[in-house]
C-alpha cells in the first residue's frame, strides 16, 4: 500500500490479512476457503485455542471486506451464511492450468491403444489413501492388463510399503522447469485414464487439466466436482467408495469402454470454455463494479 497509495483497490490472494482499517480504497479478497471451514471439513475437527484465533482473524478480515471472490461452488452457502451475501461472489467458472492450448481433436490423434493410468497428489492426508487405494487397484487388474503402467505424480516410492512392477513414482513436479514441465506433459499426453478418488478432495485443478486433455476420469463424487459436473457423467466414473476393489471395478469399465474415444471427446469437451481470459473478464467485472461505488 506504501509503494501504490493512488491504487484504485487493495486486492489480497488470502483470507487471513488484508487493508481492513488501514486504507481508504475498496479491499477486495480472493481465496479458496477460509480456515474455519478448512479445519472442519477437512481435519473433521473442531478448532482448538490457537485454530480459533486465526479463525477470528478470518472472520474480521471478511467482514470488513468490500468483496470476497471465494474459488469454489461448495464454498459459497456456508460463507453466504456467516457475512453479507452482496459481498460473496463466485465467478461460476473454473480455470485450466494447463501451459498448453489443446484443440477439439489434438490429443485424440495421439492416443494409443495402451493401459497407462495417472495420479496426480501430495504425500498428504488429502491424497495418501486414494494413491495407496490406486496402488491396490492397479495389482488387482495387473493379471488382466499385464501391460498396464501407473504413473504416481507428487508421491514419492518411499511413500508406500512396497510398489507392485508397473508403478513409477515421480515425486513433485515444477512446471516452472523445462524438465518438469515436459516429463508432466509427455505424462498427461500417453495417459489413458486419470484416477483420484480421495473422498474430500481430489486435486480439481488437475482432473480438470486432464479432461482438457482428453482423458477420462475416475473419481469421488465429491461436492464440489458434482457441482460443477452433475451427478452422472459421460467422460468416466464415479467410484462412490474410495477402496481398491472399486477402483479396479471403474478402470476395468474404462479400458473395455466401446465407446472410449467418445469419453475422451467428452472429457475435453466439458471444460474446454474454462478459459483464463473469461475468468479474469468476469473478475475485472467485479472489481470495476466495485470501485465505480465509491467513485
Amino acid at each position: 500500500m506504501k509503494k501504490y497509495p493512488d491504487a484504485d483497490a487493495n486486492i489480497f490472494l488470502t483470507f487471513s490479512f488484508s487493508s481492513y482499517q488501514l486504507s481508504d480504497q475498496p479491499n477486495i479478497l480472493i481465496c479458496d476457503w477460509p480456515y474455519d471451514y478448512f479445519i472442519r471439513h477437512f481435519k473433521e475437527k473442531s478448532p482448538d485455542f490457537f485454530e480459533r484465533r486465526s479463525i477470528k482473524r478470518d472472520n474480521q478480515q471478511l467482514a470488513g471486506s468490500d468483496l470476497v471472490i471465494v474459488l469454489f461452488k461448495s464454498i459459497l452457502p456456508s460463507m453466504v451464511s456467516n457475512f453479507e451475501d452482496r459481498k460473496i461472489k463466485y465467478l461460476d467458472q473454473y480455470v485450466i492450468n494447463s501451459l498448453y492450448k489443446v484443440g477439439d481433436n489434438d490429443e485424440l490423434t495421439m492416443k494409443k491403444p495402451t493401459h497407462n493410468i495417472l495420479f496426480v497428489g501430495g504425500n498428504n492426508y488429502l491424497y495418501i489413501s486414494g494413491a495407496k487405494n490406486l496402488v491396490e487397484a492397479f495389482e488387482l487388474i495387473k493379471k488382466e492388463y499385464p501391460l498396464a503402467k501407473l504413473h504416481i505424480v507428487g508421491l514419492e516410492k518411499t511413500d508406500f510399503d512396497q510398489l507392485p512392477d508397473g508403478v513409477t513414482c515421480y515425486g513433485y513436479l515444477d512446471k516452472g522447469t523445462q524438465s518438469g514441465k515436459q516429463l508432466y506433459y509427455t505424462l498427461l499426453q500417453s495417459t489413458n485414464i486419470y484416477v483420484n478418488t480421495n473422498t474430500k478432495w481430489s486435486g480439481l485443478s488437475t482432473t480438470i487439466e486432464a479432461m482438457y486433455f482428453h482423458i477420462p476420469v475416475v473419481v469421488f463424487p465429491y461436492d464440489e466436482f458434482i457441482s460443477i459436473f452433475g451427478r452422472e457423467i459421460n467422460f468416466g466414473y464415479y467410484c462412490f467408495e474410495n477402496t481398491a476393489e472399486k477402483i479396479a471395478d471403474a478402470i476395468r469399465n474404462i479400458f473395455n469402454e466401446s465407446q472410449y474415444i467418445q469419453m475422451c471427446r467428452n472429457a475435453h469437451l466439458a471444460v474446454k470454455d474454462f478459459t483464463w481470459s473469461s475468468y479474469a473478464g468476469k473478475l475485472l467485472d467485479e472489481i470495476e463494479s466495485v470501485v465505480n461505488k465509491r467513485l
